[in-house]
Order: C-alpha cells, then structure tokens, then sequence
C-alpha cells in the first residue's frame, strides 16, 4: 500500500525530514487521531500546509539553481526560483493586510 501511496504522489525513495510548526502538528493530530474537526481549525490545517508544500516547492527550485551544471539550466532554475519567491512575497503583503484589517475589527 505505501509503495502504491508514493508512486501517486511522487514521493522520491529517498524521504527527507520536514518540519512543521508544533501548534500545526496537534491540529493535525486532534483532526486525524481524535476527530475532531471544525471550520477554523480546517482552514488553519489547510493553509498551513499549503504554506508549507509553497515553501518546499521554493527550495527544490533553490536548490536546482545553485546545482545546476550549465549556466543556462542555473539561469532557467533561477527564474523559477525567482517567481515562486516573489508570488509568495506578494501572498504574505496581502495576508498581512488582511490579518491587520481583522485586528481592527476585533479591537474596537
């Protein structure tokens, strides 16, 4: 079943270690283990990870810029990397905004 598991999500042989937030890794347990499920903490798990899928995403392109054997696959890797990272600083300005208008409604 694992093997069939990694073949679908592309998982290399080789599994790396990620890191998550402690609070992220009890959301999860609280969801998958005990069941326990509502909107925000939905929403918060989903975010979260896909925040964290974003940032995997920008250090394999990192990575594959500054390994790269010719300088025209560094300078492909490099655009790649470059967009991704300026996407995500565009995404956390307007979070930010955001987080700061719902403040303001909660403050007053």
């Amino acid at each position: 079943m694992m093997s069939i598991l990694r073949l679908k999500i592309g998982v290399q042989k080789d599994m790396s270690k990620v890191q998550i937030d402690k609070q992220l890794f009890l959301d999860v347990c609280q969801y998958v283990i005990l069941g326990n499920r509502n909107h925000y903490r939905d929403e918060y798990i989903k975010d979260q990870l896909f925040d964290k899928l974003e940032s995997m995403s920008r250090r394999e392109s990192y990575t594959e810029a500054m390994t790269a054997v010719t300088d025209e696959e560094r300078e492909k890797a490099m655009i790649k990397y470059i967009e991704k990272a300026s996407k995500n600083q565009y995404k956390n300005s307007v979070d930010t905004n955001i987080n700061n208008t719902e403040l303001g409604i909660y403050i007053f």
